[in-house]
């Protein structure tokens, strides 16, 4: 576990936690050839791939698993995608638990293949097909509210790093929107939220069936899982708002006026996420800037239909 780096200096005893929680698992867990790691992203947390040592508690999760170690209190992911699961939807197949004040998860290793949506046809029957399962997704889950983290304090302190970006780099963003993504991520009745929807957390298995997966297990309002996929996917050829509007139609979500700010919060922190892929001081309207500018002007454009002192 030499070399653990966490982005955030604050985030070090965590991920050091996870390192030496992760080495006691080996044992506990019955892992045997270790086959690497499989992210490294800076994140407080660790991400290996193993093979599974005969009769040992993941036996059932196929010859390969991925586990996934955190340095902190239990996440949600494990007992969500379960739950998924058991509602139908192709999720991998999981098991979790606790160690020293760290949680793991552990996956069944699945052979996925990265789905690019391109073009309004294909950006729009992915996000049917996604929104189809979504009614599942969403229903209540009391038993698993204790691990499921609220959204509010989770996201504005990251939508507040991605204008920051955004100023950086030339943009406006008007003081006025921190309040108005404050109230959008804290409305509406508490749902449980795959809360990170994007392309890289869905793929294709071997069989072509739609996987879901590296679910953050949030709890916020209905629509955000609409509302942060459709930033992500949206694009020229469908906007945020077509492909929002097109995920409400099929989950029955009766879209209004909360759920406008809430897209538009979205579109601003998206905005902030692709603005750091582009050199500081770069403005010209091409490339990855260009859908910087195609999202904050969606975002103002949505800000506007309601007007706040």
């Amino acid at each position: 576990m030499d070399g653990v780096t966490a982005a955030n200096p604050a985030e070090l005893d965590a991920v050091t936690r996870a390192a030496r929680a992760a080495v006691a698992l080996v044992d506990e867990l019955a892992l045997r050839e270790f086959r690497g790691p499989l992210l490294l992203d800076g994140k407080p947390r660790l991400l290996l791939r193993f093979r599974v040592g005969d009769g040992g508690p993941l036996t059932d999760l196929g010859p390969d698993v991925v586990v996934k170690v955190y340095g902190d209190r239990p996440r949600g992911e494990g007992p969500v995608l379960k739950l998924w699961r058991e509602r139908g939807l192709h999720t991998p197949r999981v098991r979790f638990g606790e160690h020293v004040g760290c949680s793991w998860v552990a996956f069944e290793y699945l052979r996925l293949t990265s789905i690019a949506a391109q073009g309004r046809a294909e950006i729009l029957a992915l996000t049917e097909q996604l929104a189809g399962w979504a009614a599942r997704m969403h229903e209540p889950a009391p038993p698993l509210t204790p691990v499921l983290r609220r959204l509010e304090p989770l996201m504005l302190p990251r939508w507040e790093a991605a204008v920051r970006v955004l100023r950086a780099h030339g943009h406006a963003v008007p003081d006025s929107w921190r309040a108005r993504a404050r109230t959008a991520y804290a409305g509406g009745s508490p749902t449980l939220l795959h809360g990170d929807l994007g392309l890289p957390n869905v793929a294709l298995d071997a069989a072509g069936r739609l996987v879901v997966y590296d679910a953050s297990a949030l709890l916020g309002p209905v629509s955000f899982d609409a509302a942060r996929w459709a930033a992500r996917l949206g694009s020229a050829a469908a906007s945020p708002m077509d492909v929002a509007q097109r995920w409400a139609g099929i989950e029955g979500i009766p879209w209004g006026p909360d759920d406008d700010e809430l897209l538009a919060t979205e579109c601003v922190l998206e905005a902030g996420s692709r603005a750091g892929a582009v050199p500081a001081g770069d403005t010209s309207p091409a490339g990855a800037d260009a859908e910087v500018l195609r999202l904050l002007e969606q975002a103002h454009g949505l800000f506007r239909h309601r007007p706040r002192a």
